[in-house]
């Protein structure tokens, strides 16, 4: 009996965490309004791949995509 309980008391505090931190990094992919005039910016939009390049070039010419954000 006690190993059940510790088994599901695992899963569900597993599951708790995984489900907070998918929705603080959600809010971790924005600029307070102080990092934007110290002119930070984001290096992915979530959903684009938009402003992107090649390492030492001037365009994105990897066969890469964005899948579900």
């Amino acid at each position: 009996m006690k190993k059940s309980f510790l088994h599901y008391s695992l899963v569900a505090f597993t599951t708790a965490s995984l489900l907070t931190s998918c929705e603080a990094s959600k809010k971790n992919n924005e600029l307070t309004e102080e990092e934007i005039a110290d002119g930070w910016e984001l290096l992915f939009d979530g959903e684009t791949l938009n402003g992107w390049r090649d390492y030492n070039g001037t365009e994105l010419t990897m066969p890469w995509q964005v899948v579900d954000g």
